[in-house]
């Protein structure tokens, strides 16, 4: 099993140090499962604290944001892995979630007659660091971004696109379009509907999920677009009640401030409750400070 854990990397140098922190105690955890992070990096402190800790890193524009995660997705799919896991830079998962997503990864879980290729859970909690404070934010049966895993198989199936042009004005397992409207969809599907001449493929196919012109944040609907198949896919929210196992650090430069996150989905929980077991982080809020980060690296 590899697993490459894809890190978008946007200021916030301390967080994302507390990052790295958490996905070297993940390796320790799991010391068979090969895991190692990949830095999608838009500014030159971070580049060069990557060269300086030996992690591998693709320097991207940050602006739009969606057109940076497909190109880190497509610097990804240069390295050797099973599956990828999806981490902001502010991003502390705890080892648990490891455990339960492990008859995943190892295929044993099915859907429609094949593994489930991308799973991952509906909450996670957002930590005020500064002032002790967490949320529990509750997605309701929608995948949240922290921690969430698309298997090779599944990206090569399913997110290996091109743009197409319809040829005329279609209605069914493929949606409602017009004629002459261009959408992106799976190459097998691409391919299947160009021999019915039903569409034009009007570019190169490659890896692709987010809305590249997006520029706020990765919206947690995204594999909506990369299910334009016509069909169920394999795919999991796999429910563990309120157990503090993803956490979103927050800082003064995040999208969404700490106390502009409200809603009927949203629970204010005890701080220290739900972060006792989180190594990075003191029972006051503050970050573990450390001289050095140091990452295992094995070959792939």
């Amino acid at each position: 099993m590899k697993i490459r854990i894809l890190v978008t990397v946007w200021k916030r140098p301390e967080i994302t140090k507390l990052c790295l922190q958490g996905i070297c105690r993940l390796q320790k955890y799991k010391p068979d499962w090969n895991i190692e992070p990949l830095f999608i990096v838009s500014e030159d402190w971070a580049e060069e604290w990557c060269d300086k800790e030996k992690l591998d890193h693709c320097w991207v524009e940050n602006d739009p944001l969606g057109r940076k995660m497909n190109l880190g997705l497509e610097a990804a799919m240069e390295l050797d892995f099973t599956h990828l896991m999806f981490f902001n830079s502010d991003t502390i998962i705890d080892n648990k979630l490891l455990d339960i997503y492990e008859p995943y990864l190892e295929g044993k879980e099915k859907a429609f007659g094949e593994p489930i290729g991308l799973f991952g859970i509906d909450k996670v909690h957002f930590i005020d660091r500064e002032k002790s404070r967490a949320k529990l934010v509750d997605y309701n049966f929608t995948l949240c971004g922290a921690g969430k895993v698309i298997s090779r198989t599944f990206i090569e199936k399913y997110a290996y696109r091109v743009k197409v042009k319809w040829l005329d004005s279609y209605s069914g397992n493929y949606g409602s379009w017009s004629e002459g409207e261009t959408t992106w969809m799976p190459v097998v599907r691409a391919e299947e509907l160009e021999s019915q001449k039903a569409i034009e493929i009007i570019s190169k196919p490659k890896y692709t999920i987010w809305d590249a012109g997006r520029k706020d944040t990765i919206d947690h609907q995204f594999f909506d677009r990369i299910l334009f198949t016509g069909k169920q896919v394999p795919n999991k929210c796999i429910d563990i009640g309120d157990k503090p196992l993803a956490f979103d650090i927050k800082s003064d430069v995040n999208i969404w401030a700490f106390d502009s996150i409200k809603g009927d989905s949203v629970t204010q929980v005890d701080f220290d409750e739900v972060t006792k077991n989180i190594p990075e982080i003191n029972a006051s809020g503050k970050i573990r400070q450390t001289d050095h980060l140091s990452i295992a690296h094995k070959n792939t």
